[in-house]
């Protein structure tokens, strides 16, 4: 019974064992070792099996493919050893352990493919190690909670979720032909598609062809400049509380532009930031969430359409002399603009003029011809 194996502080399972029942030695406090024989056939640990064991380490065998909440409050464990290639677990298989040490130190062994979600959520993590030649490709969203620092993923690796390590810490061994950090950039080399922005040294290589959604989200970044190469920039790409200026190779103009550029912020709400209604006054409501700084834009477009629509928050518009064009009402909701830059010549900004558009800008706009626009 439970009762009598509490005390014990070494347990050795033996080979034969194929699974270990759930409660098997719960709240056994005196636990210190666990071990598994050579060649076990052991497959599944039940709930609470090992609940508030003193172990420090456990090595899990190769053998193993399912382990529930097993582990809850291991509080001093230190080191795991990942041994099992065919591995799923229970969300709180490993919840609050590790939480009285510098954290648990996780090895993976060469055989292990795939790290299973939420396998160690709730730990108190200290590193992530890959063993020999590892043949990992895929470690899934939500394997931890926590971020793991100073990672190294192996060549193998094909899939991982960028949010389970600090990336200012994060290195690729050099046989990986998959992912790159470059210039503070963590790109995804065969679908040329940028992930993350490091910090703010941050340049965009010209092969990349994509932004993600989120890729800025916690750079910490200022100023977004995308350069000319980039063909396709998903919902929500632009997404970063801290920005205060952004730099565009294109609005867009047909018909979604109104909301193209507010969509590359997001819609989710982020604290600080302003909700701008696309269709106020009327029946119709579109909703969307832009951060409070954003108040400068530069445009290097061939023409400016209706991306500007309500974009209160903008002070600066910085036009380059490529823009040949400008839709009448591009600029109706732009109610705090104080300055507009333009690359071009007098000539240039007279032919720009004839739509109309600057009867919805504020007589008190400075304006700069011939300036420097960043491209």
């Amino acid at each position: 019974s439970q009762s009598v194996l509490n005390g014990f502080k070494k347990l050795v399972i033996g080979s034969s064992v194929q699974s270990i029942p759930s409660k098997f030695m719960k709240g056994n406090t005196s636990l210190e070792s666990i071990t598994f024989e050579r060649n076990s056939s052991c497959k599944s640990i039940g709930a609470e099996a090992f609940d508030k064991a003193s172990i420090t380490e456990i090595q899990l065998p190769k053998s193993l493919t399912h382990i529930y909440a097993a582990f809850e409050d291991c509080t001093k464990l230190e080191k795991i050893v990942i041994l099992c290639d065919n591995i799923q677990s229970n969300a709180n298989a490993f919840y609050d352990c590790g939480s009285s040490g510098d954290g648990i130190v996780v090895t993976v062994a060469a055989n292990v493919m795939l790290l299973p979600s939420n396998f160690l959520k709730d730990c108190k993590l200290k590193s992530l190690v890959f063993d020999g030649e590892s043949k990992c490709k895929i470690i899934q969203d939500g394997f931890s909670n926590r971020k793991f620092s100073n990672v190294t993923l192996p060549a193998s690796i094909e899939s991982f979720d960028k949010s389970l390590f600090d990336l200012k810490t994060l290195s690729f061994e050099e046989e990986n032909e998959n992912y790159t950090i470059k210039n503070s950039c963590l790109i995804a080399l065969k679908e040329s598609k940028l992930l993350a922005v490091i910090d703010e040294d941050y340049i965009i290589p010209d092969y990349v062809t994509v932004i993600t959604k989120g890729a800025f989200y916690e750079s910490g970044v200022k100023h977004i400049y995308i350069p000319d190469t980039v063909l396709t920039m998903e919902n929500g790409s632009l997404c970063c509380p801290s920005v205060e200026s952004i730099s565009l190779p294109f609005i867009g103009n047909d018909r979604d532009t109104p909301k193209m550029l507010l969509e590359l912020f997001g819609t989710d709400v982020q604290y600080g930031w302003i909700q701008i209604d696309l269709n106020a006054g009327t029946t119709r409501h579109e909703r969307y969430y832009v951060p409070t700084k954003f108040s400068k834009l530069t445009v290097r477009s061939n023409s400016i359409s209706n991306g500007l629509v309500g974009l209160s928050m903008l002070k600066e518009i910085h036009i380059s002399e490529d823009v040949e064009s400008i839709v009448q009402t591009a600029f109706k909701d732009c109610g705090n603009l104080t300055n507009i830059y333009f690359g071009g010549t007098q000539e240039q900004w007279d032919n720009l003029k004839t739509s109309g558009w600057l009867e919805y800008v504020s007589m008190n706009v400075n304006l700069t011809l011939n300036a420097e626009i960043e491209t």
